[in-house]
């Protein structure tokens, strides 16, 4: 069954919205009334749309890194050690603790 090109992409809306709700292909399908084997080719396609789209994306690194020194002087670092209190940790953590 041939759709027009605003319905199909009307579906794939719908069907990703679905999809990123957390449902199956096959409730999609239920729900929408239409075949699983359509609801995973619009997943299909739209996964190799994003993963084509994340390829051409350009991410600028620097590797400069700070330039300035965290401190004036070299004996200053390692001075600040963190400070904790029993009674900060939550109940898991005492848990694991003992």
């Amino acid at each position: 069954m041939k759709v027009s090109k605003e319905k199909a992409q009307f579906q794939e809306k719908v069907v990703l919205i679905h999809v990123m709700e957390g449902k199956s292909a096959r409730i999609v399908a239920e729900e929408l009334n239409i075949s699983v084997n359509r609801v995973c080719s619009i997943i299909s396609h739209c996964t190799k749309e994003v993963i084509r789209k994340l390829k051409k994306a350009e991410v600028s690194i620097s590797l400069t890194g700070k330039q300035e020194p965290y401190y004036t002087n070299e004996m200053d670092y390692g001075s600040d050690f963190p400070q904790f209190k029993w009674s900060d940790l939550s109940k898991q953590e005492l848990a694991l603790l003992s």
